[in-house]
């Protein structure tokens, strides 16, 4: 999907890759959520294991998913990207 995109994608050698260059893509280069909600949650360790990112990301995607207004839950989205940006440099 990342290079339908034109986006280069490096070999990865670990689950813990990929999901780097999921955040990567999702954060730095605006592709849409609904290609990496899935795996946002397949990744994410159980509550007391999740890191700062990981518990941010799952509070807002919950937060989207109770939001009924298309541009409140685009506001979501961008709160989602920030938090990826302030933790994850990009690719």
């Amino acid at each position: 999907m990342l290079a339908e995109h034109g986006i280069r994608v490096p070999v990865l050698t670990s689950e813990d890759d990929g999901y780097g260059l999921l955040l990567t893509a999702f954060g730095h280069w605006n592709l849409p959520l609904h290609y990496f909600e899935g795996p946002f949650y397949v990744h994410s360790p159980a509550w007391d294991d999740q890191g700062p990112l990981d518990r941010t990301l799952i509070t807002l995607l919950d937060r989207r998913d109770h939001e009924t207004r298309p541009d409140a839950r685009l506001a979501v989205e961008d709160e989602m990207r920030a938090a990826v940006r302030a933790h994850v440099p990009p690719g």
